[in-house]
C-alpha cells in the first residue's frame, strides 16, 4: 500500500471510532424504577383482656354409669332427657344366675350355722364335765376344735353370702345423685362388660362449670381463683378458675376449667360460651393485621418494616414469630418492636430493600 493510502485509512479509522463514541454518549441511561406505593401501620400493643376464649358448659356433677360386672342388660328404665332422683333404679342386668348363686350361698351358711350350734352344745357339755372323770381332757379338746372349725366356717360362708348379695345389688344401676340423662349408651338385651358405660348423666343440684382452651402464652398468667366473665345468650356471668390443664391438645391449647356458682336459667350444660379474663395479670402483646405478613413454617413469618433512615424509604424484610390468631390480627411474639411501621397492603409484591412510598399510615387500633 502506498503511503498516501495508509494515511487515508488511518483517518477513516479515527473517524469511525469517534462516531461510535459519540453515538454511545448520546444513548439514554435506563430509568430508575418508581417506588412502590404502600400502606403501613404502626405496631402497637393489644390488650389481651379483650380476647374471648371459646368453651362449653358442663355440669360439675357428671358421670358415665356402668355395671361393675358384665352381663346381659335386662332393662333400661330411663330415656334421653329423663330426670331422676338419687337412688332411683335406672337399669339392671339379667340377675337370674346371681340370684341362684346367692340362694346357694345362703343354704350353705344355714347348714354351717346348724353345725356350729351342735358343736357349741357338745363342747359346752364336755367342758362342764371336766375334772369329774366322766370325760377325758382329749375329748374336751376335740370338741373345742370342732367348735372353732364350725365358727370359722360360718364366718367364711357369711362373707360369701355378703359378696353374692353385693354382686346382685351391682346388677341394679341406681342414680348416684339427682340428675338428668344426657345419653343412652346401650340397649336392653345387649351384653356389656364390667365398667362399660351404659348411661351418661349430669347432676341437677350442683353448680355448672365451663371448659375453655387458651394458648400457651396465656396459661402462665392464669391462677386458680382468677375471675372471668362468661357470656352466651344472656347477660355475662362471673366465673372463677378451678383447674388449669398441664397438657396441651393437638392445637397447642391448654384446657382451663371455670366454676359458675350462680348460674342463670339460660345457661345450660352443653351450650357454647365465651370467657374473658380480667385485665390484671394479662400480658400486653404486639398485633399486626392479617394482611401484613407472609406465612412460613413452624409459626414463622415475614413482614416488611418501613426503613426511613435513607432519603428514599425502603421495605426491609423481617422474620417474626407468630402467636395467637385474633379477630383484629395476629400476635407477634418476637421480631418487632412497638412503634415500628409495617407494610399492610401488597406485601407479596415486595422484595427486601425495595424502594417504597408510604401513602398513608393506618388508624391506631390498639391500646398503647
Amino acid at each position: 500500500m502506498r503511503p498516501r493510502d495508509i494515511k487515508g485509512a488511518r483517518v477513516l479509522v479515527v473517524l469511525l471510532i469517534g462516531g461510535g463514541l459519540a453515538a454511545c454518549s448520546g444513548k439514554e441511561a435506563p430509568p430508575t424504577p418508581e417506588p412502590r406505593t404502600v400502606v403501613a401501620e404502626r405496631v402497637g400493643h393489644a390488650d389481651r383482656s379483650r380476647v374471648w376464649y371459646s368453651g362449653t358448659v358442663r355440669a360439675a356433677d357428671r358421670s358415665e354409669l356402668a355395671f361393675e360386672a358384665g352381663g346381659q342388660i335386662a332393662g333400661i328404665f330411663v330415656e334421653l332427657g329423663d330426670r331422676f332422683a338419687r337412688g332411683d333404679l335406672l337399669a339392671e342386668l339379667d340377675a337370674s344366675t346371681l340370684r341362684l348363686e346367692l340362694a346357694g350361698r345362703r343354704a350353705d351358711l344355714a347348714n354351717a350355722e346348724a353345725v356350729l350350734v351342735d358343736s357349741r352344745l357338745d363342747y359346752e357339755r364336755r367342758a362342764g364335765l371336766a375334772g369329774t372323770g366322766a370325760v377325758s381332757q382329749s375329748a374336751i379338746d376335740q370338741a373345742r376344735s370342732r367348735f372353732d372349725s364350725a365358727t370359722a366356717q360360718v364366718s367364711a360362708l357369711g362373707a360369701a353370702v355378703a359378696q353374692a348379695e353385693e354382686a346382685l345389688a351391682d346388677a341394679h344401676l341406681r342414680a348416684p345423685f339427682d340428675g338428668e340423662v344426657t345419653a343412652r349408651l346401650a340397649e336392653p338385651s345387649e351384653v356389656v362388660a364390667g365398667g362399660e358405660a351404659v348411661l351418661s348423666v349430669i347432676g341437677m343440684q350442683a353448680s355448672l362449670e365451663t371448659v375453655i382452651q387458651v394458648p400457651g402464652s396465656v396459661r402462665p398468667t392464669l391462677r386458680v381463683g382468677t375471675l372471668a366473665r362468661i357470656g352466651a345468650g344472656g347477660e355475662p356471668v362471673q366465673g372463677r378458675i378451678t383447674e388449669i390443664g398441664a397438657q396441651a391438645n393437638t392445637a397447642g391449647l391448654f384446657p382451663v376449667t371455670l366454676a359458675v356458682d350462680e348460674a342463670p336459667g339460660w345457661l345450660r350444660p352443653g351450650e357454647s360460651i365465651e370467657a374473658q379474663f380480667d385485665r390484671d395479670g394479662h400480658p400486653r402483646t404486639l398485633v399486626v393485621p392479617l394482611t401484613a405478613f407472609i406465612p412460613g413454617e413452624d409459626r414463622a413469618a415475614t413482614v416488611y418494616v418501613v426503613d426511613t433512615a435513607a432519603q428514599q424509604a425502603a421495605a426491609r424484610a423481617r422474620r417474626v414469630r407468630l402467636g395467637e390468631l385474633r379477630d383484629d390480627g395476629v400476635e407477634i411474639l418476637d421480631g418487632l418492636r412497638p412503634g415500628e411501621l409495617v407494610v399492610v397492603r401488597g406485601v407479596e409484591l415486595l422484595t427486601d430493600g425495595q424502594a417504597i412510598r408510604v401513602a398513608g399510615i393506618g388508624l391506631a387500633r390498639y391500646n398503647r
